[in-house]
């Protein structure tokens, strides 16, 4: 699995690389998919994982199925539901 970091800026200009390729670059809008799978994928998955959710410069969406890695449970936020 590689990371990807997806940017959208106001032009509706869309980039996927991999979260290595990203670093030292920022973006208005970042999506990062499976956090937990970024993190397990390599020895250096918590490094891409940083990189890859300080690249928002406005937003940071994460996408995810199940539970947050622990690095990431204050994005978490309770259901009203």
């Amino acid at each position: 699995m590689a990371t990807t970091v997806r940017s959208t800026s106001r032009s509706a200009t869309h980039s996927r690389r991999p979260g290595g390729q990203a670093k030292g670059l920022e973006f208005d809008a970042v999506v990062v998919v499976d956090p937990a799978g970024i993190l397990a994928q390599s020895p250096m998955g918590g490094r891409d994982l940083y990189v890859a959710v300080t690249r928002a410069t406005r937003r940071l969406t994460v996408a995810y199925d199940g539970e947050l890695p622990d690095v990431l449970s204050r994005l978490a936020t309770k259901s009203t539901m």
